[in-house]
């Protein structure tokens, strides 16, 4: 069972991991439709498309992922939907708090993702299918 605080730790200590790895992270976070329980619009989900994209892309384990304030651990249960939404809070607030000391950076940076898998996927299969078709013709 989280508390508020060790929800905020938990966030704390995920972005000082993100300011490490991709310092830009902030910046690519949309926080209205920001949700910790929703794989496509937590934080690793809004930075790599997905939270298992992020999860692979960041080399972190469940563990981590927990000690980052990114997971919630144990059995679906109506207490697990709580410890979300105060995950979810309080990484609203800190991203929120780092978008405001980023001020005009926000407007005028260009903040590259990292490269997404599925991208890289499509790009790959259609080259793939070009080549075939190319050699099927001739």
């Amino acid at each position: 069972m989280l508390t508020k605080e060790l929800a905020r730790d938990r966030s704390r200590t995920g972005a000082a991991f993100f300011d490490t790895v991709f310092p830009q992270w902030p910046l690519r976070i949309t926080t209205e439709s920001l949700s910790i329980a929703h794989s496509d619009a937590c934080v690793l989900g809004q930075m790599c498309g997905t939270f298992n994209n992020g999860q692979r892309y960041f080399h972190i384990t469940e563990e981590r992922a927990i000690e980052f304030g990114l997971l919630v651990s144990g059995p679906p249960c109506t207490q697990k939907t709580v410890d979300y939404q105060l995950l979810t809070e309080a990484w609203r607030e800190l991203v929120l708090d780092r978008q405001r000391q980023a001020g005009p950076l926000l407007a005028k940076t260009d903040v590259k993702p990292p490269v997404r898998r599925k991208r890289v996927t499509k790009i790959a299969t259609d080259t793939i299918f070009s080549l075939l078709y190319t050699l099927f013709i001739w």
